[in-house]
C-alpha cells in the first residue's frame, strides 16, 4: 500500500509464529551466535544476515516470498521495480515539493499472482520502502488493516532531469487482481497495471458474468480531465465491456474504471481498478482520435432491436475502424422490415446519408457505406415492421465509424425513396452520379445497363425525361435491361428508376434517382 499516513501506535503482543518456524524463514529476523543453530545447509555470515531485508512474521504467514531484491539496501539512479508499499524519506517525510511520494510508485499484480512495485524516486536521497499486506478472505473475522511485511532502504544517488510523478489516479493499486475481478462479477486478461499504446491507442476488455454498468476517466499530469474526455470510449458488445483509449500525445496516462452493480450499488459508481498507459511512440505515429461525447448506452443495440428479431452478421462491435473508405454492415431479419438510416460526420455534424445504399436480399438487411473523407462518423439505423403504418421509426442500432484513410474520394449512391427501402436490391449501376461514373473513352453512352430486384413489382422502368425504358424480369426475379440515355445527356438533370405495383398500369412510384 502506497502513501501510509501518520505515526504508528506501539503495542506489544505475543507472536506465536516464532514457536514453530521454518529455519529458512527465521534467519531473516534471528541470528544465532552458533552457526549450527541456523539449521541451514548453507549458514549465513553476519554481514549477509545484516544485508537481508527487514521481513516481518506476517510476510511468511501470508505465504509470500521475495522474487527480486533479496538485500535490504537498493542503490538506484533511475526507475526500478521490486517484485513481491508506503514510501517515505529517511527523515520521515511523505511528500517532495508538495507531491505525495505515493505518486512516484505503481503497484500491480501479474496474472501468475506476483505483486510488483515500480518506483520512480523523485530526488536524490535515502528512502524507506515499506510493503504492507492484509488477508482478504478470512471468514467472518476479516482483517481490514494493512500490516507491514517487508522493508527496504533505498539509496538514490541520481535521478533523471525533470522527473514527474505518475498520473493522479484515485487508487493505490494498478491493474486488477483475479480476486478483485471475481468479486466484481467479471474476468479479464488485462491484469497487468501497465499497458503500452500502439499508434497512441489501447484497449481494455472485461468479460461480464452478470449485468454491470461502467464508466471511465483518463488522467494525466499534462492534460485536464475535460481535455481527455474525448480520448476514451466505452461500449458493451454482448457480454464484453470494452474501453478504447486514444491518447493525444506521447506520455503517461491513468485509465480509471468505475463499476456499478445495479443489485447492490443503486445509482452510484465505485472505483474498481486503474491502468497506467504508456505512449512511448513519436508524435507522428500517434493517431490522436477524438471520440464524440455520446449518451449512455448509445452505441450498439437499442430497445427495439431484439423485439424486431434482428441480429448482426457483420461488425458486432459498434466501433468500426475503416482504412479503405468503404464498409458493409449487415443484419439478419426474422420479419419484413421498413428501415432507414443516416450518416453524420461528427466534426461539424454534416449529414452524409447520400453515401449509404440500403439493400435487402435473402432475409438480410445490408448497408453499403462510402466515406467521403477521414474522420469519425455516427451511423444510425431505424426500423419497424413493414405493416406498421406509423411515421416514426425507432432507433435499433448505432455505430461509430473511425475512418483513418480514404484512398479515392467516392461518388454518392443514388437517392433512395421510401418504397425502395422495403426490400429492394440494386446490382448495377450503384453510383448516384451517372455522368461522373462513366469511363473516359465513353463519357456519355447511348445505353446504361440496369439490374435490380424489386419484390412484388408488376413493371419496372427507367425514365430519362420523356424516354421510358421498361426492364424485363428474368428467371431469377431480377429486372434487367439497357436503358436509353442518348437524348438525356446535357438535357436532363436526373434519371429515375420506377416501379408499378398494382392493376393501374399508369401509376409508377419512384424508387431511385440518379444524377446525370
Amino acid at each position: 500500500m502506497f502513501g501510509k499516513k501518520g505515526t504508528e501506535h506501539i503495542r506489544y503482543e505475543l507472536d506465536d509464529y516464532y514457536f514453530c518456524v521454518d529455519p529458512r524463514q527465521l534467519i531473516y529476523t534471528h541470528f544465532p551466535e552458533d552457526k549450527q543453530w541456523q539449521l541451514l545447509e548453507q549458514p549465513y555470515e553476519l554481514d549477509e544476515f545484516e544485508d537481508l531485508p527487514l521481513v516481518k512474521s506476517l510476510f511468511f504467514r501470508y505465504c509470500l516470498q521475495l522474487e527480486s531484491h533479496t538485500y535490504s539496501t537498493i542503490v538506484v539512479d533511475d526507475e526500478f521495480q521490486v517484485m513481491v508499499s508506503s514510501l517515505h524519506t529517511d527523515e520521515g517525510e511523505e511528500a517532495v515539493s508538495g507531491v505525495p511520494l505515493s505518486r512516484f510508485g505503481v503497484q500491480g499484480t501479474t496474472s501468475d499472482g506476483k505483486v510488483n512495485f515500480r518506483i520512480r524516486p523523485p530526488a536524490v536521497g535515502v528512502y524507506k520502502l515499506a510493503v504492507y499486506a492484509k488477508e482478504v478472505q478470512v471468514g467472518e473475522k476479516q482483517n481490514r488493516m494493512y500490516c507491514a511485511v517487508v522493508e527496504y532502504r533505498l539509496e538514490v544517488g541520481g535521478v533523471p532531469p525533470h522527473i514527474v510523478p505518475y498520473p493522479p489516479c484515485s487508487g493505490t493499486s494498478w491493474g486488477i487482481s483475479p480476486a478483485t475481478a471475481k468479486k466484481n462479477g467479471l474476468s479479464t486478461k488485462f491484469t497487468s497495471g501497465v499497458l503500452y499504446t500502439k499508434n497512441g491507442q489501447s484497449e481494455v476488455r472485461f468479460k461480464l458474468h452478470r449485468q454491470l454498468l461502467f464508466s471511465g476517466k483518463l488522467r494525466s499530469n499534462v492534460y485536464s480531465e475535460d481535455e481527455l474526455k474525448s480520448c476514451i470510449l466505452y461500449r458493451t458488445v454482448g457480454e464484453t465491456a470494452i474501453f478504447s483509449v486514444s491518447v493525444p500525445a506521447p506520455g503517461e496516462y491513468g485509465l480509471e474504471v468505475f463499476v456499478n452493480d445495479p443489485t447492490v450499488d443503486g445509482k452510484s459508481l465505485r472505483h474498481m481498478c486503474q491502468y497506467l498507459l504508456i505512449c512511448d511512440e513519436p508524435q507522428e505515429l500517434v493517431s490522436g482520435i477524438r471520440f464524440p461525447q455520446l449518451p449512455p448506452a448509445y452505441l450498439g443495440p437499442q430497445q427495439a432491436y431484439t423485439r424486431l428479431g434482428m441480429n448482426t452478421i457483420s461488425n458486432k462491435d459498434p466501433l468500426i475502424h475503416c482504412t479503405e473508405g468503404s464498409i458493409e454492415v449487415s443484419f439478419s431479419t426474422s420479419i419484413p422490415l421498413r428501415a432507414t438510416s443516416n450518416l453524420i460526420l461528427t466534426a461539424g455534424g454534416q449529414d452524409l446519408t447520400e453515401y449509404i445504399l440500403q439493400q435487402f436480399r435473402d432475409n438480410t438487411l445490408i448497408f453499403q457505406i462510402r466515406l467521403p473523407r477521414a474522420g469519425i462518423y455516427k451511423f444510425q439505423i431505424f426500423a419497424q415492421p413493414i405493416d406498421d403504418t406509423s411515421d416514426s421509426l425507432p432507433g435499433v442500432y448505432n455505430y461509430l465509424i473511425n475512418c483513418s484513410n480514404v484512398p479515392v474520394p467516392p461518388l454518392p449512391f443514388p437517392k433512395q425513396f421510401s418504397q425502395w427501402k422495403e426490400g429492394c436490391y440494386l446490382l448495377t449501376p450503384v453510383d448516384g452520379d451517372l455522368a461522373a461514373s462513366q469511363p473516359s473513352h465513353d463519357p456519355r453512352p447511348d445505353y446504361i445497363f440496369f439490374q435490380v430486384c424489386v419484390p412484388n413489382a408488376s413493371r419496372v422502368a427507367v425514365v430519362v425525361g420523356t424516354e421510358w425504358t421498361h426492364l424485363e424480369c428474368n428467371q431469377e426475379g431480377v429486372w434487367e435491361g439497357a436503358a436509353f440515355f442518348q437524348a438525356g445527356w446535357g438535357q436532363e438533370d436526373t434519371a429515375a428508376l420506377t416501379a408499378n405495383y398494382g392493376p393501374n398500369s399508369a401509376s409508377y412510384n419512384t424508387l431511385l434517382e440518379f444524377r446525370m
